[in-house]
């Protein structure tokens, strides 16, 4: 498993949005249609779809978007 990284501030606005604190939570991966966060204290992982946010202009994933 690769190292826990902080969040940007665009991954803190996820996590906000999904009604999740981002002081508790790292970053651990992310694809074209997903970001994967571990909690700090539980170390339990969760899985944020990308397709729910409009972050296009942000994250350039408008083609991965598009395909599903």
């Amino acid at each position: 498993m690769k190292q826990p990284k902080k969040l940007t501030r665009t991954q803190k606005e996820m996590l906000s949005k999904e009604k999740l604190v981002p002081d508790n939570w790292m970053f651990l991966n992310e694809d074209n249609i997903s970001i994967t966060v571990l909690n700090k204290k539980s170390g339990k992982r969760k899985i944020i779809l990308l397709k729910t946010y409009h972050l296009c202009d942000r994250m350039n994933i408008c083609e991965a978007i598009n395909k599903y």
